[in-house]
């Protein structure tokens, strides 16, 4: 799953990322560039693909399913 800002641009170049923060069956990748850009971020949850998500209602909290 990608973060995007709708504030930022998207790059010409394809993106190279570097790991951020990583956990049990999650991890999550910032961009590496000199400039901000959009995706900003990779999130990378369990093994297979991502079926479903939904944000908890105050915003903080984001459930998935793979």
């Amino acid at each position: 799953m990608y973060l995007y800002n709708v504030e930022h641009t998207c790059g010409t170049t394809a993106p190279h990322y570097q790991l951020l923060k990583q956990g049990e069956s999650f991890a999550v990748h910032t961009c590496k560039s000199k400039s901000t850009r959009n995706p900003l971020l990779k999130w990378t949850v369990g093994e297979g693909a991502l079926n479903e998500f939904a944000f908890s209602p105050d915003g903080k909290f984001l459930a998935c399913v793979s």
